[in-house]
């Protein structure tokens, strides 16, 4: 790959471009396909290096235990997370108990062994912390199993009733292909993710990053971790033959596409009741103190949903 820095600056560009054709609805499929397969292009001396690696540790005898916990990051610690992250901190203990552990900058190093090149290049800046987030997660995940849950997660009680749910090999909120506008085309989401430990796509993952890291300073694309589990996905037919297997329908974004709305009821109401809509993704960026009273927003930050 030629100077990352380079390359970073023509995948943020055309990125632009295609979020203008975004904007004005034109048919831009065939431009994300390119796109996507010019950063997989640029990646691919670390990606099918980090393969051939993965395919050997793939014949040994390794634990694919799950240990059930649901970890969750604020990485300045609890009690400096906005009241909205804490509140959704504290209804994960209230559905899953003392599995939840929440990472942090004081105790990650006790559940990770992130190669040290790793650890460097985001002590000297050259990681940023959606990367780092990224690193933490599927490390956590290869070693130990269990489910990642975003700190800026809300879900209601309807998840117990899908029990099987955390019983698969693997979990996300999966669906069927249905945008062109991501490289995984929405087919898993990283923020809710979780399996078995030393399942396939963690030791992967985990892998890509440390040898990445070795080759290069910086980091090309934002969506870095969904690169590499895309040149997974398209290499392990067992992954994508799972995927086939769990997908189903999944709504997890209606609450923060219905901020402003002041007729929220009927969506809080399919959050409570819904199994599509158990799950839902918010943001912590937006000022919930500005929030017009009565909308989505101004409930969600009030506390009232949760």
């Amino acid at each position: 790959m030629r100077d990352e820095s380079f390359v970073r600056f023509n995948i943020k560009y055309i990125r632009k471009i295609l979020r203008v054709t975004d904007l004005f609805h034109l048919r831009n499929d065939e431009l994300y396909k390119i796109y996507y397969q010019y950063i997989l292009k640029k990646l691919n001396d670390v990606l099918s290096y980090t393969w051939k690696e993965y395919t050997t540790l793939r014949t040994q005898n390794v634990s694919s235990k799950n240990n059930k916990k649901i970890w969750v990051m604020w990485w300045q610690g609890y009690d400096q997370a906005p009241k909205v992250i804490k509140r959704n901190i504290k209804n994960l203990r209230q559905l899953f108990g003392d599995n939840v552990i929440v990472i942090d900058q004081t105790n990650y190093l006790r559940y990770t062994n992130i190669s040290n090149n790793v650890q460097n290049a985001f002590n000297q800046k050259h990681i940023s912390f959606t990367q780092w987030s990224d690193i933490i997660r599927y490390n956590l995940l290869r070693n130990h199993g269990g489910l990642w849950v975003d700190s800026s997660v809300m879900i209601s009680e309807k998840i117990k009733n899908i029990p099987d749910f955390f019983e698969s090999d693997f979990i996300s909120l999966v669906s069927r292909p249905n945008t062109s506008k991501f490289i995984t085309q929405g087919q898993w989401t990283g923020w809710f993710i979780g399996g078995e430990a030393n399942f396939g796509l963690f030791v992967f993952l985990d892998l890509f990053f440390k040898n990445y890291y070795q080759k290069y300073r910086e980091t090309i694309d934002y969506f870095f971790a969904d690169d590499a589990a895309t040149y997974y996905l398209n290499k392990d037919k067992k992954f994508r033959d799972l995927l086939k297997k769990q997908s189903r329908e999944w709504n997890p974004y209606s609450f923060i596409e219905n901020y402003n709305s002041l007729n929220s009821n009927h969506i809080i109401n399919e959050f409570k009741n819904n199994q599509s809509y158990c799950i839902q993704k918010i943001t912590y960026k937006f000022d919930y103190n500005k929030a017009k009273e009565g909308s989505l927003a101004y409930k969600i930050g009030q506390g009232e949903i949760l």
